[in-house]
């Protein structure tokens, strides 16, 4: 009898599934998480990005926010109100790039040349 074990991902292997964005590349005061494999499909929810929590390279905590027209913090964080417009501001701006992330002709590559800066 073949058995099946269920695959527990601590958060830093999460965001080993997913492409980082440095804050030079974005202009958001934070680096981002991008999931360019769509694993979000798997995961049962809608679309969202990482962010790093705070100046701190070093955080342990990487909240989420969700990949939407009016996206919302998924969990506590240290960030700014100011941050986290920013980083909104960013999403809305590239939404649609952000949820092409992942089709069979629309990478990480084809994302950083449309991407716009914030």
């Amino acid at each position: 009898m073949k058995k099946i074990f269920e695959e527990v991902l601590t958060e830093s292997e999460k965001l080993q599934e997913m492409s980082k964005l440095i804050s030079h590349e974005t202009g958001l005061p934070m680096t981002i998480w991008v999931d360019e494999g769509r694993t979000f499909l798997q995961g049962g929810h809608g679309n969202r990005l990482k962010f790093q929590d705070g100046p701190d390279s070093n955080s342990r905590t990487w909240p989420t926010m969700s990949i939407n027209e009016d996206p919302q913090p998924m969990d506590s964080h240290n960030l700014s109100s100011k941050e986290i417009k920013k980083l909104k501001l960013f999403i809305t701006r590239n939404l649609t790039a952000l949820n092409r992330l992942g089709d069979d002709d629309f990478g990480i590559i084809a994302f950083a040349k449309v991407m716009r800066k914030v």
